[in-house]
């Protein structure tokens, strides 16, 4: 009867040998990995070896519970060998693919979570900020950050056109790695609201745990300088100036110090409001740094 359909194609699949008479100890080196020991015959002085019990593989190296010495004859028959690694197209892994909990957020995610997962609701801006560049961060948020150059001793962070939307104590921390410590602050903020003038305010929750920028609602320019002082501590000392223009007029001096810790590299600055908001649309940053 005739045959229906394509002709089938014929082909082969040639089973690899490899000698390895020379070999003494009890190990072997494969010529090409494979997934387990039953995906070889190991022959020695024409003697198969029984899988797992005479011998184990871990990719190309098989380990003997026995061992050989130079004069003997080894070799072996490739059963199946590794051919391919597999990596999956780009977008391609679902959320359903990915076990609960398998993702180290500290070590794996970087950047501020938004509220919804569980963070502060922060936004991280320019992780590849240059020094000398602008950038104008979004507006209307709590807090926002931005990274800066590692293994610096002098940052100063020039600030121009920053409005403040809200009365409330506006500050900002030094960090590394998303970490913002609160230990080691003592801000003292002096600032003049009009003719109104006001001591320091380090006593309060806000100013104790970073430092101090001001808290009056206006249009702000300023510089802020850091200085790290102490490598072994990485005690860093932080002064800021701010003044406004208007109808009232505001000035704010502020100082303060932070210790990051041995090894903790200074790369990120994040800016706080507690009580009232950043409105930041129309602001530049610039930072210069030796």
């Amino acid at each position: 009867m005739a045959y229906i359909g394509n002709q089938a194609d014929t082909a082969f699949t040639s089973l690899i040998k490899q000698d390895l008479t020379g070999a003494s100890g009890t190990s072997l080196t494969l010529t090409h990995a494979v997934a387990n020991a039953n995906d070889i015959a190991l022959y020695i002085n024409n003697v198969r070896q029984e899988p797992v019990s005479a011998y184990s593989t871990n990719g190309t190296a098989v380990s003997l519970t026995g061992s050989v010495v130079s004069s003997d004859d080894i070799y072996v028959i490739y059963l199946a060998r590794a051919v391919q690694t597999t990596v999956p197209p780009d977008g391609s892994v679902s959320t359903a693919k990915i076990a609960s909990s398998a993702v180290d957020l500290t070590s794996k995610v970087t950047g501020v979570l938004p509220v919804a997962n569980g963070g502060t609701g922060a936004t991280s801006f320019n992780s590849g900020f240059t020094v000398g560049s602008k950038f104008t961060p979004t507006g209307g948020s709590t807090a926002f950050q931005f990274d800066v150059p590692e293994n610096i001793h002098i940052l100063k962070i020039a600030v121009s056109q920053l409005v403040i939307g809200g009365a409330g104590y506006h500050t900002m921390k030094l960090g590394y790695n998303n970490t913002f410590p609160d230990g080691g602050y003592g801000s003292g903020l002096t600032s003049a609201n009009g003719n109104t003038y006001y001591g320091n305010a380090g006593t309060t929750t806000e100013l104790a745990v970073g430092h101090g920028l001001f808290y009056h609602v206006n249009t702000y320019t300023g510089l802020i300088d850091c200085y790290k002082v102490d490598d072994s501590s990485n005690n860093w000392l932080i002064t800021s100036q701010f003044n406004s223009a208007g109808s009232t007029h505001n000035f704010n001096y502020s100082t303060s110090r932070v210790q990051l810790g041995s090894g903790n590299q200074l790369n990120e600055i994040q800016f706080l409001s507690a009580n009232g908001n950043w409105t930041t649309t129309s602001a530049q940053f610039r930072l210069f740094s030796q």
